[in-house]
């Protein structure tokens, strides 16, 4: 009996065995149908053809992959939403008229600045101010922006300071483009039906850097005294406005900018100019110069650049369009139009230069005129005049 028993006992455990494999094997079977299951709706509902982007492909930054398939579905095509942004005339870079008469006039190439950095900053200092460093690492942190900025305006007005500009009033149409830079000490209080309002960059030369940080200097048409000057001119000026400093030391920069935290924080922080934008606008003079046939008309010593051209240069390299307002084609220190019409060298009588500019003796308007007729033949530039001044006008 004891005998059989075990048997029978030794019988039933053989088969609960065999029942747990044949449980495991149908587990695992249904484990693979499922997963397979899975990859097969996964893969039916994986875009093809041309909906599938790879992000290596576009030079397009920030944006996910799946914007662009969202985008396309909902669109109801297989392309991109931005094929049907259409190109704008107006949007036209004046680049493309250098291209098209460069091989005509190749001083025109001249025009554009072949480097990087506009402006010094933390980044480039060294290798730019290498000659005129800056005092410590703590003045480079405090008045220099970490990088050059990149910046491209699709228009913007330079506008001069010549008497000419009381000829029109083109005040609302210089205030619609979307920048607008002025030159040194220029107003628009009072001024606004011929010049505007708008300041959105204000260049400074070496001379007008020193006057905006200077207390005592003298000139008696400021309200309040002769020793406010600096503080009417920063006091004046809109609180958005970037001062850009041209052809300035670095203690004078450094200087200008502390004084501009201290006296309007809320401001932004004013720009250096590199010194290899003037002398790309220096050689811009020298190609003209070379190209002309009958060069022996233009001195040789005068190729410094004025800040009228030099502004005129640096909008080329921040705008697609720039259109110039209040500047001469001819030089007006020499002409006796102006004083018929009862018309003075600057529009402003307030705080002015003098018009011998004896301060500026390598200046030479002549050439600095006959370059800017060039670029508006060109179609490099827009040159606003008493003939344009109607509601029609390009300008």
């Amino acid at each position: 009996m004891p005998e059989l028993l075990r048997r029978s006992s030794d019988g039933g455990g053989l088969k609960r065995r065999k029942q747990k494999k044949y449980y495991v094997l149908i587990i695992l079977l249904s484990a693979i149908s499922f997963w397979f299951t899975a990859l097969i709706r996964v893969s039916n509902r994986m875009p093809t053809g041309e909906a599938s982007y790879q992000l290596s492909d576009l030079d397009v930054y920030d944006i996910d992959e799946s914007d662009f398939v969202e985008s396309s579905s909902k669109s109801g095509s297989g392309t991109s939403v931005y094929d049907d942004v259409e190109e704008n005339e107006d949007d036209e870079d004046w680049r493309v008229s250098v291209e098209e008469k460069a091989e005509e006039k190749p001083y025109l190439r001249d025009f554009v600045f072949d480097e990087d950095d506009l402006f010094i900053s933390q980044e480039n200092h060294k290798r730019i101010r290498e000659k005129d460093a800056f005092a410590s690492q703590n003045v480079v942190n405090r008045v220099l922006p970490e990088q050059s900025p990149k910046i491209i305006h699709k228009s913007c007005a330079l506008v001069g300071n010549s008497g000419i500009l009381k000829r029109t009033q083109f005040g609302k149409s210089i205030d619609k483009h979307e920048a607008v830079m002025r030159v040194n000490q220029a107003p628009v209080k009072g001024y606004e039906k011929y010049v505007g309002s708008k300041v959105t960059y204000r260049m400074l030369n070496n001379k007008w850097t020193t006057v905006y940080y200077e207390d005592g200097v003298s000139n008696t048409d400021v309200p309040g005294g002769t020793s406010n000057l600096a503080r009417y001119l920063l006091a004046q000026e809109p609180s958005n406005v970037t001062f850009i400093v041209s052809r300035a030391t670095t203690k004078q920069f450094e200087t200008f900018s502390q004084t501009v935290a201290k006296r309007r924080s809320e401001m932004k922080k004013p720009l250096l100019l590199s010194s290899r934008v003037v002398s790309g606008a220096r050689t811009a003079l020298i190609g003209f110069r070379d190209f002309e046939k009958n060069r022996a008309k233009y001195s040789e010593e005068e190729l410094t650049p004025s800040s009228g051209l030099l502004g005129v240069y640096l909008l080329l390299n921040l705008c697609k369009r720039v259109s110039v307002y209040g500047f001469s084609l001819d030089d007006s220190r020499k002409t006796n139009d102006m004083k018929a019409e009862g018309l003075r060298y600057h529009y402003f009588k307030k705080y002015a230069d003098s018009e011998r500019l004896l301060a500026h003796p390598h200046h030479n308007f002549k050439m600095e005129g006959d370059i800017l007729r060039a670029l508006v033949e060109a179609n490099v530039v827009t040159l606003c005049t008493k003939e344009k001044d109607s509601a029609e006008s390009t300008c």
